[in-house]
């Protein structure tokens, strides 16, 4: 079963961490700040961290800690493939033709 809320709340938190933070509206602003640990987001909408889950609600506010750790996998899943990336580059550099 798909969790939609979870789908919407992780699509949102992804705009706004790749910089498309301008077209969401504030209660997604509110959330994507939450789920990205972005204080000074919050901060820069007026908003206290108080004041932030309320705004985002009972329903979107219980997905938020799942939405934080399914992002963090993304990013050290992606960090790993980096290093695995820059590894292989230099493994190139060191091919001698055998």
């Amino acid at each position: 079963m798909t969790d939609h809320v979870l789908a919407q709340i992780l699509d949102k938190s992804r705009a706004a961490r790749d910089g498309h933070f301008g077209v969401l509206s504030t209660g997604e602003k509110l959330t994507a700040a939450l789920v990205l640990n972005k204080p000074e987001w919050l901060a820069k909408m007026n908003y206290t961290m108080a004041e932030a889950v309320e705004r985002v609600g009972p329903e979107w506010m219980a997905r938020v800690p799942e939405a934080a750790r399914v992002l963090e996998h993304e990013a050290e899943l992606a960090a790993e493939a980096e290093a695995i990336e820059q590894a292989r580059k230099r493994n190139r550099g060191m091919d001698i033709g055998f």
